[in-house]
């Protein structure tokens, strides 16, 4: 059984299933001033159409092209993501595509459905192969393939006919039905499939849905021991060679496009720093780059702080330097803070910090009395009243 990303199974192409054979699509497909009404069935028309001089050509009804569905796109693109091009991810589930890359020859399977009228074709099965075989030259097929020629054979002497009563459009006309076609079709590439030069991929691409798809995806399959997948940033580059083009590709892909900010920086050097930056930078482990980070300080409490600043400017080191005395003085005010809720012992903090205010406003009352907080203004007022 081939695998559901094989193309044997039809998810590396589009194939149009669907037919309908009526008289605009005899008007479409043959070219002439032909009479219609003077013929009684498609095959009579097939027949006459065969018998014109080669200047009356036969306009083709294009039953596969290669151009995936974009569901099969993405099921590719996410095994890709997923790790599986460096295992046998590649081996396994394109064996027949590998093939037909290498210029070999694979059979592919066609099931047709077709709806018709009786007057047209007659629905017996001897009429029906008749029309079908007619039908076979009407047929077009993909003439390139990454601007490879492609030679395409039917296997006629594979075609089966069924007839199936139940799948009858209601819709259609008394006189319609509908038939399956089942044939086999061999295609092959006139020359194998080449593979991209080595500096393709020496900047890494993403793999898209564009018309490079096939040729990224052919160079994975048949290249993939010169080409890496990167499952973080979904790019595809080319694998180095020596000890000295893997300094040179990782100075120029390590954390390309990423925010250097003091987060980021803090985190690798939590991680590759010395034992003593590791030690110190360990807050920045719990840290998300451009995000607040929250800080549980026990009970309800937490704290929200974002270090996002960028590294890039030429200021940095004044940036920065400005940076530690805030946190200086953050951290002398929290020490502040705590000093003073351990001098208030087990007295209610409201309480505690009530009797402050107060002794600071009898100090100078005149200076609160138009205080922002009205409780404070009013006891500030009291105060100069009862002096007086």
């Amino acid at each position: 059984m081939a695998h559901e990303l094989d193309l044997e199974s039809g998810k590396i192409y589009n194939l149009k299933k669907h037919l309908i054979i009526d008289k605009g699509f005899i008007r479409k497909h043959y070219q002439g001033g032909m009479l219609f009404s003077s013929f009684k069935n498609f095959c009579e028309i097939a027949e006459m159409a065969r018998d014109l001089n080669s200047s009356t050509h036969l306009v083709g009804y294009e039953i596969f092209v290669f151009n995936p569905p974009l569901q099969s796109k993405e099921i590719v693109k996410q095994k890709l993501l997923q790790g599986v091009a460096s295992s046998a991810f590649i081996d396994q589930d394109f064996p027949s595509f590998k093939k037909f890359l290498k210029g070999k020859s694979i059979t592919q399977s066609v099931e047709l459905s077709v709806v018709t009228d009786n007057s047209l074709i007659k629905c017996d099965e001897t009429s029906i192969r008749q029309a079908v075989d007619y039908l076979f030259d009407l047929f077009m097929f993909p003439q390139t393939f990454l601007d490879t020629y492609i030679n395409v054979n039917i296997r006629k002497e594979t075609l089966e006919i069924d007839i199936p009563q139940n799948l009858t459009n209601e819709l259609l006309k008394e006189t319609s039905y509908n038939f399956i076609a089942k044939f086999n079709v061999e295609i092959a590439l006139e020359q194998p499939f080449k593979i991209s030069p080595p500096n393709t991929y020496r900047k890494p691409l993403k793999i898209n849905y564009d018309e490079n798809y096939f040729q990224i995806l052919g160079d994975l399959i048949l290249n993939k021991n010169n080409l890496q997948f990167d499952t973080q940033k979904g790019t595809i580059s080319s694998k180095a060679k020596s000890f000295d083009e893997a300094n040179k590709f990782f100075l120029e892909r390590a954390f390309k496009g990423e925010t250097f900010g003091v987060t980021r920086v803090g985190q690798l050097l939590h991680e590759f720093g010395n034992a003593e930056q590791s030690q110190k930078t360990k807050i920045f482990k719990n840290f998300k780059t451009g995000k607040k980070t929250r800080f549980q300080c026990g009970g309800n409490t937490a704290v929200d702080l974002k270090l996002d600043h960028s590294l890039n400017a030429s200021d940095s080191h004044e940036q920065i330097q400005r940076l530690i005395k805030f946190l200086t003085n953050l951290k002398d005010a929290l020490e502040t803070v705590d000093k003073i809720l351990i001098d208030k012992g087990k007295a209610p903090a409201r309480i505690f910090m009530a009797q402050k205010v107060m002794n600071k406003i009898q100090m100078d009352p005149i200076s609160f009395c138009n205080h922002a907080d009205h409780n404070i203004a009013d006891y500030a007022r009291l105060l100069l009243n009862s002096e007086n």
